[in-house]
């Protein structure tokens, strides 16, 4: 976008907020959460360059989310809480949708709970050297998570199961990618992103 849309502010937004697509023109908010935003990085540059952007601009997108309804915040954080949110997501998400289960599923039994986290570890190895902080917490976040989410259904597996294009490439392949960057490799990742595309035949036409 940074390149396509030159001069232009781009910010970047992390949310916790819950929704449910009913249809390609609807979407059901099902739970409240918040909304931070603040400068985008851009991780396919360095771990210190960003997207053109003004905190004012910013302090305008949040108040325009505030009139809407929602909690939104500031934050001058945002590469670490995108990169905490892409663990989470790389991990929850193409598990469920392989596994077909909720959330909560995951750690029902040991296989489960080991295949995520030889995935946690490969994953989070990878955005470490992009710049998220080493934080031994973190694996108990995203069992707390899971624990926290038990019933839900990630979006992976809910358009898995009406046989809609995934976001495999945008969360998995990302890490793929940064690997790649970075002269390691991603076994776990590639090949959920061959198993979920799999899936469905998202590289079918039409």
């Amino acid at each position: 976008m940074a390149a396509r849309l030159p001069g232009r502010p781009l910010f970047a937004a992390v949310t916790t907020e819950a929704s449910l697509r009913i249809d390609a023109t609807a979407v059901r908010h099902t739970g409240r959460g918040e909304i931070r935003l603040g400068r985008a990085p851009l991780f396919e540059r360095s771990g210190t360059a960003f997207a053109a952007g003004e905190e004012r601009d910013a302090a305008t997108v949040a108040a325009m989310l505030k009139q809407a309804g929602f909690s939104a915040t500031l934050s001058n954080d945002m590469a670490e809480r995108m990169l905490r949110k892409l663990l989470s997501n790389a991990v929850v998400n193409p598990l469920t949708a392989l596994l077909r289960v909720p959330n909560g599923a995951l750690v029902h039994t040991p296989a489960r709970t080991a295949l995520m986290r030889s995935l946690f570890d490969e994953t989070s190895a990878v955005l470490e050297a992009c710049g998220l902080p080493r934080d031994a917490r973190l694996w108990d976040e995203l069992l707390e998570l899971c624990a926290r989410t038990a019933a839900n259904r990630s979006s992976m597996l809910q358009d898995v199961l009406a046989d809609r294009p995934t976001e495999i490439e945008a969360i998995n392949g990302a890490v793929v990618r940064l690997a790649s960057r970075h002269g390691a490799d991603a076994p776990y990742n590639e090949s959920l992103v061959a198993l979920v595309s799999a899936m469905r035949g998202d590289d079918k036409e039409g």
